[in-house]
């Protein structure tokens, strides 16, 4: 009888189990709130240990690699221009010198656009986000222009990537560091699409929020540039 007993209650269990629906464990562990998507420009995401996102930890390891990229361009500058001589050579116009200056008032001008976009977002102002955001990406787009402004201007005055190696090195660097400009534009301009299309908003806008950190790397790293290449 006992045993009878127990056949009947694992019966019972297995004919409640097979009209559980068939999605039960993503019910139950679901973390999402209701109407929230799982993309990835989205914020919510789980949790690591250090208290940030798996995509926020991804984006700052991303940034790491790259300064570390930079760093080691950055000492072979210094290490080739402690023993070579001084940058930049005698000869070279006033004016190839004035552009960098120029550029880094274009770059740290897109920089407070960027930054002001994503407060604007915060604050539901959306339409004013969106013209920074084009804003911040026009300003980048000169700031690529007026360095080829300034490399042509170089290359008038007989400083090519034959001259020297530091002068090939500083080409490499340069031109690395446009690089990275470029991408932020590329960054910039999906992140305004993706505010237009209403997937950046005030409680899920990662992807302007890395934009901002992103841009400010670009720009602290050419701040450097400047004054190790044109002041020091």
């Amino acid at each position: 009888m006992a045993s009878q007993t127990k056949w009947d209650t694992i019966l019972a269990r297995s004919e409640r189990a097979c009209k559980m629906p068939k999605n039960w464990y993503h019910l139950e562990n679901s973390q999402d709130e209701p109407g929230e998507s799982s993309g990835w420009w989205d914020e919510a995401s789980q949790r690591t240990a250090t208290g940030l996102s798996n995509r926020w930890l991804a984006i700052l390891l991303f940034i790491a690699i790259e300064a570390l990229l930079f760093l080691f361009l950055i000492v072979a500058l210094i290490y080739l221009r402690m023993g070579g001589a001084p940058w930049p050579p005698a000869g070279v116009s006033r004016q190839a010198l004035l552009l960098p200056a120029l550029n880094l008032v274009v770059l740290l001008s897109s920089t407070v656009g960027v930054y002001s976009a994503e407060r604007c977002i915060r604050r539901y102002r959306i339409t004013t986000a969106e013209k920074r955001l084009l804003l911040a990406s026009g300003l980048g787009l000169i700031f690529l222009a007026i360095q080829v402004r300034e490399y042509t201007l170089l290359f008038l005055n007989g400083i090519t990537l034959a001259s020297s190696l530091y002068g090939a090195l500083f080409y490499l660097t340069i031109g690395v560091h446009g690089l990275h400009v470029l991408s932020g534009i590329i960054w910039l301009s999906v992140v305004w699409y993706l505010t237009r299309d209403a997937r950046q908003t005030p409680d899920h806008h990662l992807g302007v929020q890395a934009a901002v950190v992103y841009w400010g790397f670009v720009t602290a790293v050419w701040i450097f540039l400047f004054l190790l290449l044109y002041v020091l």
